[in-house]
């Protein structure tokens, strides 16, 4: 049987949650109507540096991936270059990417998307391009 306090600290403990949804809820209201052209969207002019392989998902689906580099802009560290995956879902952009050959310069257009996996010591995650366009530059 609850005692009559800690049925009162049931309730408060309620009520403070609640208006921590309803205050940041209404941060991240605030935020939206603020910054109304939010966007994700990357424009990369790279090197490929593999060539696009195929993969065909649980559910049929296939997707394409391959890898490109992009030199630093005056790099403040050793790293010169960075190297960056893209993962193609686009029919259009597939067909696109299975033609291009290493060394070729592209002009990739997408979103940038956080992919988790399991691996034996946990969880590991990776930061890739989700490509929509692909227009070769220089081959």
């Amino acid at each position: 049987m609850h005692s009559d306090a800690s049925l009162i600290a049931v309730r408060k403990s309620t009520k403070q949650h609640d208006s921590h949804k309803q205050f940041f809820g209404g941060i991240m209201a605030a935020l939206a109507q603020e910054f109304t052209n939010w966007e994700n969207s990357v424009t990369l002019v790279a090197r490929v540096t593999s060539e696009a392989q195929q993969f065909e998902l649980p559910s049929g689906d296939t997707l394409m991936k391959f890898r490109v580099v992009v030199p630093r802009y005056k790099p403040v560290t050793k790293a010169t270059i960075d190297t960056i995956d893209c993962v193609v879902f686009k029919p259009v952009a597939q067909r696109k990417s299975a033609t291009l050959a290493i060394g070729d310069i592209v002009e990739i257009t997408g979103e940038l998307r956080r992919r988790f996996w399991k691996t034996g010591a946990g969880v590991a995650s990776r930061m890739e391009v989700e490509v929509s366009k692909i227009t070769a530059v220089k081959r």
